[in-house]
């Protein structure tokens, strides 16, 4: 073992999974796939008793493939029934394989560090790290680890300085959550206009200095905040509509929500986005549900979001997917955008969101729509040409 640097959030730390009390086990979700890593699967053939038989006859093996079996209600096999894990109950947590000891924690590595969070598609993760009072901290710690690291390139360096500025515009108290993306926003597009040649290394410092330098002033927004506020209200439903039409956004929550959250009219609304029928019913739900719904909600309940954009940018890994700093802004932008029309659609017959509807959105975007890279390829290109106005279009009247 080896000392190595671990990077992550303070209100990862102390997350502990609630288990059969959970009300969307992860055991129980129907639709994924449990890969049983060889090593896992070694050690469960060489278990010589009934137990090891029984987990045997719950996997499938196929050429290099390895996976737990699917019942037809879509819950593992290995759930017994006081909502257990039969493996996890009876053998301890060392027995089970990488897939299920590791969810819902995610690593990653970048700049010469590894990254640990975890997966907001899990809704015990949501609560517990979205909805404390006070912005999360990102922590730098020491631990004892096996895993192997390699050399940081400069272009990751560079990365890494960009980074460490969103983080630090993300807890700017000065700054409401829409000031936060419009300058998180204005600070990635300068940051785009730079070359990407051999000159990008000392090209770069002079943006983050000016940005780092203005940071909780108002006056670097000169009239934009106006502008958006008073922006037609015609116009930014056409962009809530078109956000709403993306495949991939519409057709996994008809199919794929639970069946208790598909309310009869909300399902007929996203036929009509899906069938491309954008008539005046249509446009009247989604554009009143926004209002009555996600604007307040943002509004009254900052710290839940100021929490998400710092996950978001420790997770996400955006700016890795590209060379393109604008397409990484524009991406994971639209995604927020994306996840709140979701959740104006989800709840569009309620008079006002809980804290318990929005955790239900949350997880349920993570788990069942964000993971699409056409999700995530269709929202980059619908705002690569204009992205700050049209996300922020959509954001308008979110202070």
């Amino acid at each position: 073992m080896r000392t190595i640097n671990l990077l992550t959030l303070d209100t990862i730390q102390n997350f502990q999974c609630i288990m059969n009390a959970c009300e969307d086990n992860c055991c129980r979700n129907s639709g994924w796939t449990i890969a049983v890593d060889p090593a896992s699967y070694e050690k469960y053939k060489a278990m010589d008793n009934e137990t090891g038989k029984f987990i045997l006859s719950c996997i499938e093996k196929k050429d290099d493939i390895i996976k737990m079996k699917e019942f037809d209600d879509g819950k593992c096999p290995l759930l017994v029934g006081d909502g257990l894990c039969l493996i996890h109950r009876d053998l301890g947590p060392e027995y089970l394989c990488i897939t299920c000891s590791s969810y819902p924690k995610s690593m990653s590595y970048f700049d010469g560090r590894h990254e640990y969070w975890l997966s907001l598609s899990c809704p015990e993760v949501v609560r517990q790290v979205l909805y404390r009072e006070e912005t999360a901290n990102i922590l730098e710690v020491e631990i004892k680890s096996n895993l192997a690291g390699a050399e940081a390139t400069n272009l990751h360096k560079e990365k890494s300085k960009i980074r460490k500025l969103l983080f630090e515009i993300a807890k700017c108290e000065k700054y409401s959550f829409m000031e936060k993306l419009i300058y998180m926003g204005l600070f990635m597009r300068s940051v785009s206009k730079l070359p990407k040649d051999g000159g990008f290394n000392q090209a770069i410092d002079e943006p983050i200095a000016i940005y780092c330098g203005n940071l909780g002033a108002k006056s670097i927004f000169g009239g934009l905040l106006n502008s958006l506020n008073s922006t037609d209200k015609e116009n930014r439903t056409d962009i809530l509509l078109e956000l709403s039409k993306l495949s991939a956004t519409i057709a996994a929550p008809v199919k794929n929500i639970p069946k208790d959250m598909q309310n009869a009219p909300f399902y007929m609304l996203m036929e009509n986005f899906h069938n491309d029928v954008i008539n005046d019913n249509a446009k009247k739900y989604l554009s009143a549900a926004f209002d009555r719904l996600i604007v307040p909600y943002v509004n009254e309940n900052p710290h839940v979001f100021n929490n998400y954009l710092m996950y978001v940018l420790l997770s996400s890994q955006f700016l890795m997917d590209t060379d393109d700093f604008a397409e990484a802004y524009a991406g994971f932008a639209g995604e927020l955008c994306a996840m709140l029309i979701f959740t104006a659609g989800l709840f569009h017959e309620n008079s006002a969101l809980s804290h318990e509807d929005m955790v239900v959105s949350i997880y349920l975007f993570h788990r069942r729509i964000s993971h699409s890279k056409k999700l995530r390829t269709e929202l980059a290109n619908m705002f690569m040409d204009s992205s700050l106005a049209s996300i922020l279009s959509v954001c308008a009247g979110i202070h």
